[in-house]
């Protein structure tokens, strides 16, 4: 642009500008920028050094106009996905805003495409006024089902947390016990929440100990400027002190690893508070550092495999092999560690106890042994067996509806024709008659006898052509 020539501005319509706003309306959604952010200086700024003919759209343009039409599109893809999907697996929970102090509720689907492509969306969150009843949070649900016109057949799992609430507006969906699952993260959370961080005393007093001294630093800044003293003095990790959450088990864990880590600098702190006259800070004592230290080890094992299980890649197959270890490994925590083993004790009997439903889920156990990574590594001998029949016998079932599925798409058609046998009467090896009777004997005649009489016909069926062929070649030779 020569000096003094005036700059032209471009057009709403034009495809460069509405190219740069719909970039624009991309980036508000994508990292939740407020619309405030496009009268902002600096930003105005950065735009007219980057884009000099393009002029801005107000707030209003974004909010009533480029943000809903995005919110059109990406609907329009993620319906046209689930569409295509065969089955869905859902997510759903609530939770208090705390800026705000409101409640809401959301839906979330996980699914594969045709590519094998693991998909995660948000299908629906609600401000949630209503009391958290089990009738509301069903109406929530079966709402958001119509919605995306999701059949309840097509939902293979629903995953909530073990509330009775939630427990209960399963029952008030469209959806069936059999396609619920509790959360296994929040099960672990129930688990040790209970049998270490309250009903068992004396980790509870320890516990409270630690949180009182964490606290400490959390609201004295000169406290947490002093503790960076003596941990250069000590060459120790500046590290800050951890404040749990009671919610949050592994936020307990993480709290008494840091402790264990800064132990020597803690303790000189709390002797040099002492030496000062402030010595209402309670010190530890050596029990209850041996204590922490002992759960930190335990809890390690725990905090490995939620991280596992809250990966975006978890799969469901997980969960039994995480069963199988953790009880293993509770099992050796309770020979080995001194001076916790009632505790490790209690919370081995509270595990077995809280996790034997997902032993006995049928769909877990399939999807172990389907998982290659798995398959029957983390069963032993005598429920091998009992495994492989369930897998068999889940087989059976799929097979036998969908001949019965195929029955029901091919009755018409058979009917019609008169000079054509029917089908539920013919002992043709497609037939749906030969299936169900199939389907009808035991399932291990069926997976063993079964095939090896159609190798055998395969076989008898070659050396027929066999023989012909050979008959034929002595005859012209």
């Amino acid at each position: 642009m020569k000096f003094g020539q005036k700059k032209e501005l471009w057009r709403h319509d034009h495809p460069k500008a509405q190219h740069l706003t719909k970039l624009i309306g991309e980036m508000i959604c994508l990292d939740l920028q407020p619309y405030s952010l496009v009268q902002d200086t600096g930003f105005k700024r950065l735009m007219n050094h980057l884009a000099p003919n393009y002029s801005i759209p107000n707030r209003t343009h974004f909010s009533t106009k480029v943000v809903p039409l995005l919110y059109e599109t990406v609907k329009a893809k993620v319906k046209f996905e689930l569409d295509n999907a065969k089955y869905v697996s859902l997510t759903t929970d609530g939770w208090t805003c705390q800026h705000n102090i409101k409640s809401f509720y959301s839906l979330t689907a996980r699914f594969v495409t045709d590519t094998f492509e693991l998909v995660h969306v948000i299908l629906q969150v609600k401000y949630f006024p209503e009391s958290h009843t089990a009738i509301n949070i069903g109406k929530f649900i079966n709402e958001s089902l119509q919605s995306w016109d999701i059949s309840p057949k097509k939902v293979s799992v629903i995953v909530t947390d073990n509330a009775a609430n939630m427990l209960s507006a399963i029952k008030e969906t469209q959806l069936t016990d059999g396609q619920h699952l509790s959360c296994v993260i929040h099960t672990m959370q129930l688990c040790i929440e209970n049998k270490l961080f309250k009903e068992q005393r004396a980790t509870s007093d320890a516990i409270a100990v630690f949180r009182s001294i964490a606290g400490h630093f959390h609201h004295s800044s000169t406290a947490v400027a002093k503790l960076q003293e003596i941990q250069k003095q000590l060459t120790l990790p500046q590290h800050t002190i951890i404040q749990d959450v009671g919610t949050r088990w592994n936020s307990t864990y993480y709290m008494l690893e840091r402790f264990c880590e800064q132990k020597e600098a803690i303790v000189l702190y709390i002797m040099s508070r002492q030496e000062r006259s402030k010595g209402n800070l309670k010190t530890p004592s050596q029990q209850q550092w041996q204590l922490a230290e002992m759960l930190v080890c335990i809890l390690k094992q725990f905090e490995r495999a939620t991280n596992d299980l809250s990966s975006n890649n978890a799969c469901i197959s997980q969960i039994i092999p995480f069963i199988y270890s953790m009880e293993k490994y509770l099992n050796f925590a309770g020979e080995t560690a001194t001076g916790i083993k009632t505790v490790v004790e209690e919370l081995k009997n509270e595990f077995s106890r809280r996790f034997s439903m997902y032993k006995e889920n049928v769909h877990l156990k399939i999807a172990m042994i389907l998982d290659p990574r798995f398959k029957l590594k983390f069963v032993d001998e005598n429920n091998a067996s009992v495994m492989k029949e369930t897998l068999m016998l889940e087989y059976f079932k799929f097979v036998n509806s969908s001949s019965e599925n195929n029955d029901d798409k091919d009755g018409n058609s058979s009917s019609t024709s008169s000079t054509s046998p029917s089908p539920i009467h013919s002992d043709s090896d497609d037939s749906p008659a030969r299936k169900r009777k199939l389907m009808s004997v035991d399932i291990y005649s069926f997976f063993h006898d079964g095939i090896l009489e159609d190798k055998e016909k395969e076989r008898n069926v070659q050396r027929k052509g066999k023989s012909k062929r050979t008959k034929s070649l002595k005859d012209k030779w």
